[in-house]
């Protein structure tokens, strides 16, 4: 498309402003690229592949599309991960900027627009999450500048493995009025607003209960405990109206402060929030609280309506406890703040099942409990596979608003459990949840299980995290009670929760501890100079160190036998005195626990130098084994093979073998993709990879880790969602309503069917470009795992061979010829 229908699509664009009285919007190019007079070839600049740091290369060039509307373009092979500077401008605060491309992608991928600060911090100032498929078509969106600044970044990033063609980039300023966005919509827009489908929709946080015996309307209502927090999913507020946001309260204490929020706050960008606290009395029995409020012009991206959700919050006293019921936000249409509470439809249903975290085993029998705030009438629930395709159906009998069904002889996958009404019906909120059915696991010793993560301490997910395979428990952003802040807050005063390692270890997880941090009594601030030395600790804090290393490995000896000196030191601590640091945690550990296992470099970038300047100063010799974070080389790059992980791990273990270690363990302690959430009903957002990539890196990921020979895989993290706005954290595990991702069930299918099984080969194929072919075995049985990046293709199967999806069912071969995709399968030969 030429810079002429770009003046099209702008005339376009101030038509459909004047057609609603505003101002027209006035542009400034500030950055343009049609490609029309690039050379063919390398990518003229700024445009430039930012992707090295996670261990993947994106070729970039100029290519003829062969396409008169389009002529040259840019062609970007991703394969794995992707993260391009596709332009650069200077952004003033408050100002208004307008970014547009055409985009078109080999299959349906999803993609994230930014601008983002050149140097560190990278501070986010725009972001969008964009859909792109096979046809050309402009993606375009407003953003509103954050603050000054002089080198801002329009980047791309995104993970799967895809074609990207790009054409006809554009950053503009844009001045004027904007138009008014949607209008406000009545009624209330919280689901599940009075508590009576109980947890359905809210995330909680804290001391969070139900009671029935005392409530406003209704059966239920919500019981928080200081420290307590209830809050909704994302609510689309109007930019054109004014809100009520309103609760109704009651202290169960003499007094309590009660705080209720609106917020657009997400991490890591951060965002804004409206708030007001209320202080209640036992006396004044329920009592409504709530604000009047309008959303202000948004900050970062300008879309058509304001997303926000709703909190709760019982902070203050110590010991406080209030009851909350009958919730509302909604627009002030029609006198609508002085009309009773009411809920956002007049029929809500949910469904939640027995099994922990929704995950069962083959085999198992899982009750599925139906709840409705009324009565629903004929209603069925509906099973559907991962394509959301209905697989069976159970008709419903309602008793008290309650139905409950049980499911037997679902084989394994990510099924999809809703309701429908039979026959015609309005007015009904259907439910929805997710049950990962995962195969048995082999039963094997620990220290041979590859798979863990992060885990809280929370039984149930525990107890799903050992039926998917995730065997290994890593004590960082979960659980950081072995760390020195927390074991010595005070000099002598030793705090080792003893019930919390009972619980981390009920289901009989491998425990990774951490010897990280430093408490404020045991060292002062850093000066300048240290600072700029990159040190850790002091001389005179080495012996508190070692105490503190000696003490913990001691008590925790039989419970925690593992130990990883630090997190993430590369970051601040310089190799040398990182070095000392480590010699005398290994030295202070082994004194505690001679039978422990201590790791050093604590998660290093697998491909950063730091990593090989400590092997040179001796690290391996003062650890049992080091561990990298791979997020890049572990995870992403994986999906066209274990090439780059193999050749990373080759690299380091050149410099374990000229240390004089070269049989040094290597593990990865911390890697995986953001995932975005699965439910339907609901409006989430957060996470970078779509369900379905995260779903096919997994199996992957695990393949080709093994391959490379890494002792143990930990992928992060297994953190709750704490609210709406928790969703940039690297999770890929939890999701709403105590469900766990679609991505789960191919991990925990691999696995089943690799643990136990040592890598074989890599068959090449040079007659078929693109195809995948790793051979394991042990367990009485070889297995073989395959795909294909490109076109699919059909090969031949041997009738010996049991063929498994990537969801551990059967696979059907017609003509004895199994058709390959980039998803993963598996041909299990006794």
């Amino acid at each position: 498309m030429r810079q002429a229908s770009l003046s099209v699509a702008a005339l376009i664009l101030a038509v459909a402003v004047s057609a609603q009285d505003t101002q027209p919007l006035q542009t400034r190019v500030l950055f343009a690229q049609d490609f029309e007079e690039a050379p063919l070839g390398d990518p003229p600049p700024p445009l430039q592949d930012n992707s090295g740091w996670a261990g993947s290369t994106v070729p970039m060039a100029v290519v003829d599309s062969g396409d008169p509307r389009h002529g040259r373009v840019l062609e970007c092979r991703v394969a794995g991960y992707c993260q391009i500077i596709l332009g650069q401008i200077s952004m003033q605060q408050g100002h208004l900027y307008r970014v547009t491309l055409d985009i078109a992608s080999r299959g349906g991928q999803n993609v994230t627009l930014i601008l983002r600060h050149d140097t560190s911090p990278y501070t986010v100032y725009v972001t969008s999450l964009e859909v792109t498929n096979e046809e050309m078509h402009t993606v375009s969106f407003l953003g509103r500048g954050l603050k000054d600044a002089s080198s801002v970044l329009l980047m791309l990033l995104m993970n799967g493995y895809t074609t990207l063609t790009i054409d006809n980039i554009l950053i503009e300023e844009v001045t004027g009025e904007l138009p008014p966005g949607d209008p406000p919509v009545p009624g209330n827009l919280l689901p599940n607003s009075g508590f009576e489908l109980l947890r359905d929709g809210w995330y909680l946080r804290g001391r969070c209960s139900f009671t029935g015996s005392d409530v406003v309307e209704g059966r239920w209502a919500a019981r928080l405990k200081n420290y307590a927090v209830v809050s909704s999913t994302w609510l689309p507020l109007s930019l054109q109206g004014d809100y009520v946001a309103r609760a109704q309260v009651k202290s169960l204490s003499d007094t309590a402060v009660v705080r209720l929020y609106l917020s657009n706050w997400i991490f890591p960008r951060g965002g804004s929030a409206r708030s007001e606290a209320f202080t209640v009395r036992r006396e004044e029995g329920w009592k409504e609280v709530g604000f009047r409020w309008r959303p202000p012009p948004a900050e970062g991206k300008i879309g058509r309506v304001a997303e926000c959700y709703f909190q709760v919050l019982c902070d203050s006293p110590a010991g406080a406890e209030v009851l909350v019921d009958a919730c509302e936000v909604k627009a002030d249409l029609d006198g609508a703040a002085d009309q009773p509470y009411a809920p956002a439809a007049p029929l809500e249903l949910a469904v939640t099942t027995d099994a922990p975290y929704n995950v069962a085993t083959v085999g198992e029998r899982v009750i599925a409990t139906i709840l409705a705030s009324g009565a629903p009438g004929p209603t069925k629930l509906v099973i559907c596979d991962e394509s959301h395709v209905p697989v069976r159906s159970y008709g419903l009998t309602f008793r008290d608003r309650r139905a409950k069904v049980a499911l037997t002889g679902l084989p394994p996958g990510y099924w999809q459990l809703v309701t429908r009404p039979l026959g015609p019906t309005t007015g009904r909120s259907e439910a929805e949840t997710f049950l990962a059915v995962v195969p048995p696991m082999p039963s094997l010793p620990l220290d041979q299980w590859l798979c863990g993560t992060h885990i809280p301490n929370t039984p149930p997910l525990r107890e799903a995290c050992w039926k998917l395979g995730m065997r290994w428990d890593r004590l960082h952003d979960t659980a950081a009670w072995t760390k020195w802040t927390y074991v010595e807050k005070e000099r002598g005063q030793w705090t080792f929760p003893d019930l919390e390692t009972t619980q981390h270890r009920a289901y009989g997880h491998a425990i990774l501890g951490l010897v990280d941090l430093v408490p404020q009594w045991a060292q002062s601030p850093l000066a300048e100079d240290e600072q700029q030395q990159r040190i850790f600790l002091r001389p005179e804090t080495f012996p508190l160190w070692e105490e503190y290393c000696r003490t913990a490995a001691a008590h925790w000896k039989g419970a925690i036998d593992t130990w990883e000196v630090m997190n993430e030191p590369y970051g601040g601590i310089a190799p040398g005195p990182y070095v000392e640091v480590l010699k005398s945690a290994y030295r202070a550990i082994k004194a505690g626990n001679p039978g422990a296992t201590v790791i050093g470099l604590g998660g290093c970038g697998p491909s950063d130098p730091w990593l090989l300047e400590c092997l040179k100063l001796g690290a391996s010799h003062y650890c049992d084994a080091i561990s990298v974070h791979g997020y890049g080389a572990t995870i992403w790059s994986t999906v066209t093979g274990p090439e780059r992980l193999l050749t990373v791990v080759k690299t380091i273990r050149e410099g374990l073998r000229a240390a004089g270690t070269p049989d040094t363990p290597i593990w990865d302690t911390e890697c995986g993709p953001s995932v975005q959430g699965n439910f339907t009903k609901f409006r989430l957002y957060g996470g970078d990879s779509s369900p379905l990539e995260a779903a096919r890196m997994f199996p992957k990921s695990l393949a080709a880790a093994r391959a490379a020979g890494l002792a143990h895989v930990l992928y992060y993290s297994g953190h709750e969602k704490t609210h709406a706005g928790d969703g940039g954290a690297g999770l890929f595990l939890c999701d709403l309503n105590q469900t766990v991702r679609l991505g789960v069930v191919p991990l925990a299918v691999a696995n089943s069917l690799l643990e136990g099984r040592r890598f074989v080969r890599q068959t090449p194929h040079p007659e078929c470009e693109g195809l995948v072919d790793l051979t394991f075995a042990g367990r009485g049985a070889t297995v073989r795992m395959l795909w294909r990046m490109g076109d699919p293709v059909a090969v031949p199967v041997d009738p010996r061979d049991r063929c498994l999806s990537m969801w551990g069912r059967a696979v059907a071969t017609p003509g004895g010829r199994l058709r390959l995709t980039q998803d993963p399968v598996y041909l299990v030969r006794p």
